[in-house]
């Protein structure tokens, strides 16, 4: 891998674009396009999250010994005291532009200064990381055309359940790859607790049930195709203990979530 990437995906800089094409995908349900307000609202929302993914990396620094993937990058973006300020000066900015989003500014706060806490626990780091997904990527979006949407979030959030199941899966198959440093570390991620081949067997059933609410058979059909992507490249990360396979998921979810970019 080129060096240019292998810094962008030490930094998990793939992921946090997956959070920002989302919200153009949902954008562009809603409108048929970009108005400025979301172009705005999302751009923010990738730096917000970018700078939150940096701050934990700083975080993380001793689990990333354990596993072998230390920080790539030095200087003022690796300082926690200067990422916390930078955070805090865009979520102000934010709250004072959408007021309506404080709520979901108010989770993401919680989350990055409660990351350390709940990572040790069984199965929460997972869930919060996909609820604050679908905060960010899909909610917020929704929010700033219909400030209203509150009132449907329930809806909104069984609506798009495999773009949410997806992104649990994709933090469940990295705490997968992270296993033995993450033992040794003291932490209870999925794999941790569960081993290799019941974590395996959790994927493959969300993956069924999160197909199951109504949607047109070609949108099933091609997430049933995205997951079985995903399972295959699992598998084979799990049979050959090749971490190669696991940075492929990123990469894989960027394609399809720009195809159907492009469809709209």
């Amino acid at each position: 891998m080129p060096k240019i990437l292998r810094i962008l995906y030490n930094i998990r800089t793939p992921f946090v674009l997956l959070y920002f094409l989302v919200f153009v995908l949902v954008s562009k349900k809603l409108n048929g396009d970009i108005t400025s307000a979301e172009a705005e609202a999302g751009l923010l929302f990738f730096v917000l999250m970018q700078l939150s993914y940096l701050l934990n990396k700083v975080k993380d620094m001793r689990e990333d010994v354990y596993n072998g993937e230390a920080l790539m990058v030095s200087g003022f973006f690796t300082k926690e005291r200067n990422l916390k300020l930078l955070i805090s000066l865009i979520t102000a900015y934010l709250s004072f532009r959408f007021p309506v989003m404080i709520p979901i500014f108010v989770y993401g706060v919680f989350s990055v200064l409660g990351y350390r806490t709940y990572k040790g626990i069984f199965v929460l780091k997972s869930l919060a990381v996909a609820f604050g997904f679908f905060l960010s990527s899909v909610l917020a979006p929704c929010l700033v055309n219909y400030p209203s949407a509150y009132r449907n979030a329930p809806e909104i959030f069984i609506n798009s359940l495999p773009l949410v199941t997806a992104v649990f899966f994709i933090t469940v198959l990295f705490d997968m790859r992270d296993r033995k440093g993450d033992s040794r570390a003291g932490l209870k991620t999925i794999p941790v607790v569960l081993g290799e081949r019941k974590t395996l067997f959790l994927i493959l059933s969300l993956m069924f049930f999160s197909l199951l609410p109504g949607e047109p058979g070609a949108v099933k059909l091609f997430n049933a195709l995205n997951y079985a992507l995903i399972f295959v490249f699992v598998f084979a990360a799990v049979r050959t203990g090749k971490k190669i396979f696991y940075e492929i998921v990123p990469f894989l979810e960027i394609v399809f979530l720009l195809f159907l970019i492009w469809k709209l």
